[in-house]
């Protein structure tokens, strides 16, 4: 019993302290900037494009936004099929939220010259997004594929060496 009372209390002293890990989105603008990604990225679902961005969004500076995320999205789902996010931590202000996240699937699918190891990878992002009036009006996204590329590498390489 003193067991569980301890583990309670620790618990509760987590998460008033925020050592819980990642917690709620602290703002609409925060919720909406994850459920962007998660809506785009992963469910290829583009008919809700207009509740996340404005019409004149930009993506890394680009007026191309929507074809952008649009292209990112279908290259993820070719290579990695079972693709799912995971927010692992968000910073906003009233205008600005900057949103860490990580990226997870299956190697199933050739990405860019590396034929499938069928390995399960993780690999990083981040996104600044500004907002105007409730949506999303310049967002700088970045993946770290270098990494992803490199890890993947050293799987093809460990398999072909088996």
């Amino acid at each position: 019993m003193r067991l569980w009372i301890h583990a309670v209390a620790l618990t509760i002293v987590l998460t008033l302290v925020g050592c819980a890990g990642p917690s709620a989105p602290e703002s609409a603008n925060a919720e909406l900037a994850y459920e962007a990604t998660q809506t785009l990225l992963i469910e290829e679902d583009f008919s809700q494009w207009d509740q996340y961005f404005h019409a004149d969004a930009q993506l890394n500076g680009s007026a191309l936004a929507q074809t952008i995320i649009r292209g990112t999205a279908q290259a993820l789902h070719h290579s990695f099929p079972d693709v799912e996010v995971r927010l692992v931590e968000q910073i906003s202000t009233a205008d600005k939220v900057v949103t860490r996240f990580s990226l997870e699937g299956t190697h199933d699918g050739y990405f860019s010259n590396l034929k499938p190891t069928h390995q399960r990878v993780t690999f990083s992002g981040i996104s600044i997004d500004e907002f105007r009036d409730g949506r999303i009006q310049q967002r700088f996204m970045l993946l770290d594929l270098y990494t992803l590329s490199r890890d993947l590498a050293a799987a093809a390489q460990a398999k072909g060496s088996q």
